[in-house]
């Protein structure tokens, strides 16, 4: 699973905060039990040295090496519990065995690491989606009326098979998964679905982007010319599992926008990763927005699901 070098950079930085913390702790921990039983400290240092001696000690003394060890181990453990401490109160602070809270075990990402930066993807995935309100469970198909739409069926119908669509695209989902483009009047649940399956998708563990349009074409148009710092640039977009494109359309249409949009869809669909892509624009106005190429792989590589009906928004502000 991918992950961002910002998220991955803000996790390690998380995860060296608290080591420093909890060797602070430590430290405060032993001084007050060394002035608490000063017998502690000859008794650590001891252990200290013996562990020293491993690498220089020659075969045939290992063993009175490790009883001395052990010898030393069981009289630290009798004092500690002859005053009333936990037998573990000078052992090192660690909440991951596996790496020692370092993120890493043989230069390759630990459990841990993994674990912390999905949670951090999600939490920012949160940040600018309704994942705990929009799931499949409360769509409710009863905002939508039994008027016939343009795509043959009745409003209701249409937002069933939407539904339907979207829930099955969830539950299947892997990096080899078709892409979708969303297209209709604002209001009728386009981004409710793909916050739903988002969340979904999330929760299996691959790594999910959402952004508007607007926002991707300016993190590309900052990392060509501005040359800054890049840490946290389009590579999320070219590289994360799902992505997912908000309000395409709504972005100023430049030169430089179209050839942004055009390479970010191309990688995207060349390197086989799915794409989400929202717009209230129909296909003829995109057709007449967008160069043939970008159409032509919009038309030909997306399953299209039509959203229509009355906005939903002004429906729940009435009532």
């Amino acid at each position: 699973m991918p992950v961002s070098p910002a998220i991955r950079g803000d996790v390690l930085a998380r995860m060296q905060s608290r080591r420093s913390r909890d060797e602070a702790e430590l430290q405060e921990r032993r001084r007050r039990l060394y002035a608490a039983i000063p017998e502690l400290r000859d008794i650590e240092s001891a252990m200290q040295a013996a562990v020293s001696r491993i690498l220089t000690t020659p075969p045939d003394l290992m063993d009175d090496l490790r009883r001395a060890h052990t010898e030393l181990q069981n009289r630290r453990r009798a004092l500690l519990r002859s005053h009333g401490y936990a037998l573990d109160s000078l052992d090192p602070i660690v909440h991951c065995p596996r790496c020692f809270d370092a993120g890493f075990v043989g230069g390759v990402a630990c459990e841990c690491l993994t674990t912390a930066c999905a949670r951090e993807e999600r939490r920012r995935l949160s940040s600018m989606l309704d994942l705990k309100g929009q799931t499949f469970d409360a769509f409710k198909l009863s905002y939508y009326d039994d008027q016939p739409s343009i795509t043959g069926l009745t409003h209701r119908q249409n937002a069933q098979s939407n539904l339907k669509i979207c829930r099955g695209y969830a539950a299947d989902f892997t990096t080899t998964s078709g892409n979708l483009l969303m297209n209709g009047d604002p209001g009728l649940g386009k981004t409710f679905l793909s916050a739903a399956i988002a969340g979904v998708v999330a929760d299996a563990g691959h790594s999910v982007v959402y952004d508007s349009v607007t926002t991707v074409i300016a993190v590309m148009e900052r990392e060509k010319f501005d040359r800054g710092d890049t840490a946290d640039g389009s590579d999320k977009y070219l590289q994360c599992d799902l992505l997912i494109l908000d309000d395409l359309g709504a972005e100023m249409s430049t030169t430089f926008s179209h050839s942004a949009l055009y390479t970010l869809v191309n990688h995207r669909l060349n390197a086989g990763l799915p794409t989400i892509i929202n717009t209230n624009f129909t296909m003829d106005e995109l057709q007449s927005k967008y160069s043939p190429a970008l159409v032509s792989r919009l038309n030909g590589q997306y399953q299209l699901l039509s959203f229509t009906g009355n906005d939903i928004r002004i429906k729940l502000k009435k009532r």
